[in-house]
């Protein structure tokens, strides 16, 4: 259909409304930035111990936003690749299933707003991985994209930020916590009480006085931090993540902090040991979505990669693409 264009002085009250549309579509973009700034944080947060040495070298091909429909044989392949990369391949297969919904559900969100392509594992970084087990865990992956061919998570009739972390900190979190304009109410917290057992839950670091001080510092322009008391967990969310930190005259997100200093999630605690300063973490990755931890624990104890995927993803539904 083409684009009518109306000469002439445009009336007041229209001018007015696209003033107001064009400032939401800003709103929107401003958020959809600072959301895939959560999903860089957490790009290797999910890969097992066995894999957290690995990077991808590869890419996916850029998806056009123009059509939607990608070619079954190729966008499968895809969804394996990046699974594979996003998920060991001990996990249990309906684990694996459910993490592929959520790949091509993001696949799609890409391609249909421009955002981030997730990241996928090329076949010689396949082989140097695994080994002998190369065949075997390719075949695995792709099974399972094939099983649930086509399945995307929905809201509303549109694709949904399909979130997942490694561990959460006991329970995951509330996007409309972080970001109260999110419209994301089917990211909400979720109790995962295996987690707080799970290898990896509880990371505890030590820094010299010193050094944290004079990172904290560098939030403040280079300011001088004089002591432990100038900085502060000042609001932390439903789940125990911090939202705030104040030093000294100033404020900083917990992810933001997470990041300066490389935690494993922004559910910390910080304590002045006099020569040292000790941050304590629960959980690992940004606890948004699905844990992958209590999803494996699920799908051992029986539970299908649709119960598990509706267990986090509260009112949401799992759709099939039908061809145009």
């Amino acid at each position: 259909m083409g684009r009518r264009c109306c000469r002439g002085k445009m009336p007041k009250g229209n001018g007015i409304l696209l003033i107001f549309v064009l400032f939401l579509l800003f709103l929107l973009f401003i958020q959809r930035l600072q959301i895939e700034n959560l999903e860089d944080d957490d790009d290797d947060c999910s890969i097992d111990i066995e894999q957290e040495e690995y990077m991808a070298n590869d890419v996916l091909p850029a998806l056009s936003p123009e059509s939607e429909r990608i070619q079954q044989p190729d966008l499968e392949a895809a969804v394996a690749a990046v699974a594979a990369r996003q998920i060991a391949p001990s996990a249990p297969r309906a684990a694996v299933q459910a993490q592929c919904i959520i790949v091509r559900t993001n696949l799609y969100d890409a391609a249909e707003t421009g955002g981030k392509i997730p990241e996928s594992m090329g076949e010689d970084d396949m082989r140097r991985l695994w080994g002998g087990d190369y065949e075997k865990n390719k075949a695995f992956y792709e099974s399972c994209a094939s099983e649930t061919a086509g399945e995307v998570l929905v809201y509303d009739n549109a694709y949904i930020y399909a979130a997942y972390h490694a561990v959460s900190a006991g329970t995951t979190r509330s996007m409309a916590e972080l970001y109260a304009d999110s419209n994301m109410p089917y990211l909400k917290p979720i109790s995962c009480p295996y987690d707080t057992s799970a290898e990896g839950y509880l990371s505890v670091c030590y820094w010299e006085r010193a050094t944290f001080l004079e990172m904290c510092g560098q939030f403040c322009g280079g300011q001088v931090v004089h002591d432990t008391s100038e900085v502060k967990v000042t609001k932390r969310d439903a789940s125990e993540y911090v939202l705030e930190v104040q030093i000294s005259n100033g404020t900083v997100t917990g992810e933001e902090f997470r990041n300066a200093f490389s935690l494993d999630s922004a559910c910390f605690t910080i304590t002045d040991l006099g020569d040292k300063v000790r941050v304590v973490t629960k959980g690992r990755g940004h606890g948004f979505g699905l844990s992958q931890n209590t999803a494996v624990r699920m799908a051992k104890e029986g539970k299908k990669y649709r119960e598990i995927l509706l267990a986090f993803f509260d009112g949401c539904d799992i759709q099939e693409l039908k061809e145009p």
